[in-house]
């Protein structure tokens, strides 16, 4: 419950703060400390959102089309070179979109307790076959967890 109430309350104050990165790839900070019995690391997580499109000028496909081409988003992260994937308050919608304007019709969390100063090096969109559809490169240290703070990490991957 902590979670999702946490999970809420970064995406209204998404809505208010966006950092900009390279390319279409935008970053949001969630500085909400943990009150009461929550705990610090409650919010040291990832919410990842992303979108699928084939190409330049394309249509972004739709929740139907994902759900049978894709499985999940797996991100590798760094210092420790773990893989994380975000399978929590997963959603598919139709007409959503990351801070940048791009069409970013899905959005899942992982885990909470990310230590301090992880960051995502790429980003891939696996196949329900396990293959790798897509791949992006991450946004580096300079958008990596800190102390009480989760981060959104927006997505548009490419298929052929």
């Amino acid at each position: 419950m902590t979670k999702q109430l946490g999970t809420l309350w970064l995406i209204g104050f998404m809505a208010a703060v966006v950092a900009p990165a390279a390319g279409c790839i935008e970053t949001v900070h969630d500085h909400g400390r943990g009150g009461g019995a929550s705990a610090c690391s409650d919010y040291q997580y990832f919410s990842v959102q992303w979108g699928i499109d084939h190409g330049p000028g394309t249509a972004p496909l739709t929740c139907a089309d994902i759900t049978q081409m894709a499985s999940h988003v797996e991100l590798t992260t760094a210092p420790a070179g773990s893989t994380l994937i975000p399978s929590y308050n997963i959603y598919c919608h139709d007409g959503d979109y990351c801070p940048d304007g791009s069409p970013c019709n899905m959005s899942a969390d992982t885990a909470a307790g990310i230590p301090a100063g992880t960051y995502v090096t790429a980003a891939t969109l696996v196949g329900p076959d396990g293959s790798q559809l897509s791949s992006s490169p991450g946004q580096g240290p300079a958008y990596g967890i800190t102390t009480c703070d989760g981060i959104v990490l927006p997505y548009i991957f490419t298929i052929q």
